[in-house]
């Protein structure tokens, strides 16, 4: 008890050292040395003396360990804060939605609900879905869950599972049609990647339409048609 009382002073050095990395080492370096230069005008024994010095080098050493280990520590922090800020950029820029979800359990392990961890700009402009991170799907997404039944099933065996999956689902009473690829991350955790295909229905309508027209306009020709095809 009596040595922690006595060395309790040094724990906001240490904590310094710990937070600041050199700059604090630095300044508990200087605080060590007014302190050795208080023992040395007091004329101490040479037992003081001694024990002055040893605890002063000993605690140098303990602040440089952690001063090095801090700096480590800033450096990575540093880094993942650069790696993060690049993926954020690299996913807002994709033309293509991404929402990356939390799959939600009841008591019994049963697949309830999914939660929005992230989404990117492009997901909220072609949904529709705004502000949504964080929130349930059971409350912002519930019309879009009842016009696609398919859709919540198909997260949900994805988390369960792992295995890819791809669907396709309606918006705004069917005349937005996106396709929505989803993949697991982890267990439990889905990554959906939506993109709008709206143009590709309407073309493929059009042209289904057209080739429907043309086999009626022939149909009532009242004379056979002979094709001939480009090799004669």
């Amino acid at each position: 008890y009596d040595i922690v009382i006595a060395n309790i002073l040094y724990i906001p050095l240490i904590v310094a050292c710990f937070y600041y990395s050199w700059r604090g080492f630095f300044f508990s370096s200087i605080l060590v040395s007014i302190f050795l230069i208080f023992i040395l005008a007091s004329e101490p024994g040479i037992i003081l003396l001694e024990s002055a010095l040893i605890q002063s080098v000993f605690f140098l050493i303990i602040s440089g360990v952690i001063a090095v280990f801090s700096k480590i520590r800033i450096k990575s922090s540093e880094k993942l804060a650069e790696a993060e800020n690049q993926f954020d950029s690299l996913f807002e820029a994709i033309s293509e939605g991404f929402a990356y979800c939390r799959m939600i359990r009841d008591e019994t392990e049963k697949s309830v609900d999914f939660q929005y961890l992230k989404v990117n700009t492009s997901f909220e402009k072609i949904t529709g879905l705004a502000r949504i991170e964080g929130k349930r799907g059971s409350e912002i997404a519930r019309d879009l869950v009842q016009q696609n039944p398919d859709l919540f099933r198909t997260y949900k065996r994805v988390a369960d599972t792992g295995e890819y999956e791809s669907c396709e689902m309606k918006i705004a009473s069917g005349s937005v049609h996106l396709s929505v690829s989803v993949y697991c991350t982890q267990k439990g955790y889905f990554l959906a990647v939506v993109t709008n295909i709206t143009g590709r229905r309407k073309t493929e309508a059009a042209l289904k339409e057209s080739k429907t027209r043309i086999s009626q306009i022939v149909s009532h020709l009242p004379v056979p048609l002979l094709y001939v095809g480009s090799s004669g």
